[in-house]
């Protein structure tokens, strides 16, 4: 079984901390044109922070379709959620995702889910 990949608060100071520690940025997700295969971009730019830093432009290769994928941190061979991909700006040619600076405190309150005993048959 998989484990749940954990968030990351995001904001100017802490992007330039994650490169400076190698960290690479990649969106996944299952856009309008090929709604059936994951698709991946890695090594994107995250660029602006708008909003209080709470959403940042991009440049990962999201479309139509991909809304609410991840934007993942990958450092040290691990990922971490730091963005949620939330609309395209066509006339700017530049994704805009929520930072993870809004969920991850959120998130750190919740009770992991109990360990799963036992595996699930398909029907």
């Amino acid at each position: 079984m998989a484990d749940v990949i954990p968030t990351a608060p995001l904001d100017p100071k802490l992007l330039d901390s994650y490169r400076q520690q190698g960290g690479v940025f990649v969106q996944a997700g299952y856009s309008w044109d090929r709604p059936h295969i994951l698709t991946l971009h890695d090594d994107c730019r995250l660029e602006e922070f708008g909003a209080g830093d709470r959403l940042v432009l991009h440049q990962c290769d999201a479309t139509f379709g991909d809304s609410g994928s991840p934007i993942l941190l990958r450092r040290d061979g691990k990922y971490h959620v730091v963005a949620v991909h939330i609309a395209t700006d066509n006339r700017r040619a530049r994704g805009i995702a929520l930072t993870g600076s809004v969920f991850h405190d959120s998130l750190q309150t919740l009770e992991p889910p109990p360990p799963m005993d036992r595996a699930f048959k398909a029907c």
